[in-house]
């Protein structure tokens, strides 16, 4: 890879709820072949690849070398804004062309359209979030669009339908909460729960194992700031960019990154969900480093919370303890990230957190107990793989 290796102490660790991590850090030039150095998801798939989505393209790394997937039927559309994967291995892509399936061996890829004749077709083109569901035997991707909400239904013979849902105030629909940027959902003992981030606060839809969905009043999607949850009026109005299940807490616990700090929302069964907003202290050196969140991962191998900002880097948070370390990116030294507006944060299957930049390649986090350490990874012009 050309690595440049180096070494950055970062405090012994003494115990992991007060001690950032002992550091290793590696830097990978541009020799790696990203088709762009603008990363904004990353995803692994069920055969262990890793999938990048850029500003120019989809981008797969096997652990040796990258291939690049650019949509020949939409050339003017790569932007790429997420990935997922359904039951059957299949890659569906997210962008400013709809939602589409990738042919992992040739390449190609169908692609779904909104129809402006159709109600039944995708709510919009403008596709920021897939996420997958399965719902009493069927299996569904829940779509997040710049206008509105679809399921989309995945039948065993390869067809789709579609069912639109979006966020009406007074009957009218509501513009802002209906631009949706993330997606999550919660299980409970006899229903599920969808989480909503939105560009004007957090909603969720309340599915019950009779069929039955909740969705608050005039057809909309239910507020969590209703008059049913007035206890986290906070959220009204709250640009949530990132949602994350935590699977460490004793109760359903969602962390909420927004451009306002993050928040814990802790739902107990049976009562109303609980707030908790950390946000940037300029007076305090263990405060969330940056109140503008982009991406959220948990590592319940070590009771962390990694958080990536727009513009300070990323943190490392014990949530007993309640304190912040920080990661950046520091011009003068190779063993910091790369850029410190991250864009996108993701942990694979062995542990490896990864962060994509705004502008200066992904980021490639291998830590445990007593080393942690980033690989940079961006784009060479001159390498068409």
């Amino acid at each position: 890879f050309g690595v440049a290796i180096g070494w950055c102490l970062a405090g012994f660790f003494l115990q992991a709820q007060e001690q950032k991590i002992n550091a290793r850090i590696e830097r990978i030039k541009m020799e790696q072949g990203l088709s762009h150095n603008g990363v904004r998801c990353i995803f692994q798939d069920s055969s262990g690849m890793i999938w990048f989505g850029t500003e120019n393209g989809l981008n797969r790394y096997d652990g040796n070398e990258y291939k690049i997937y650019l949509d020949k039927n939409l050339p003017a559309v790569q932007w790429v804004r997420t990935i997922a994967e359904d039951r059957s291995g299949n890659l569906w892509v997210g962008n400013n062309g709809g939602i589409k399936k990738l042919d992992k061996y040739n390449g190609n890829y169908v692609h779904y359209l909104h129809n402006p004749g159709d109600p039944n077709s995708l709510c919009s083109n403008e596709v920021t979030v897939i996420y997958p569901s399965v719902y009493q035997g069927a299996e569904y991707l829940w779509v997040g669009t710049e206008d509105g909400l679809s399921r989309m239904q995945l039948a065993t013979n390869g067809s789709v339908t579609f069912k639109n849902y979006r966020h009406f105030t007074d009957g009218d629909p509501n513009q802002e909460g209906n631009y949706v940027q993330s997606l999550v959902e919660l299980k409970g003992q006899d229903e599920i729960s969808l989480w909503i981030g939105t560009v004007n606060g957090l909603f969720r839809i309340i599915f019950k194992d009779n069929g039955s969905e909740s969705q608050g009043k005039n057809r909309g999607i239910k507020e969590i700031n209703s008059e049913t949850f007035d206890s986290i009026d906070d959220l009204k109005g709250c640009n949530v960019n990132v949602l994350c299940e935590s699977t460490i807490s004793e109760v359903p616990t969602l962390w909420v990154g927004t451009t306002t700090g993050l928040y814990r929302l802790t739902c107990p069964p049976g009562r109303k969900p609980l707030l908790k907003n950390y946000r940037h202290d300029p007076l305090r050196e263990d405060s969330l480093s940056y109140d503008f969140i982009t991406g959220i991962a948990e590592d319940p191998r070590l009771g962390i919370i990694w958080i990536a900002t727009f513009g300070d880097g990323l943190d490392q948070f014990y949530p007993g303890s309640e304190v912040f370390f920080h990661f950046k990116n520091e011009p003068e030294n190779l063993n910091s990230l790369s850029d410190s507006r991250l864009c996108a944060l993701y942990i694979d299957h062995a542990g490896i957190l990864w962060a994509g930049t705004y502008f200066n390649g992904v980021n490639k986090m291998i830590y445990g107990p007593d080393k942690l350490k980033f690989n940079s990874y961006r784009h060479d012009p001159g390498n068409s793989n």
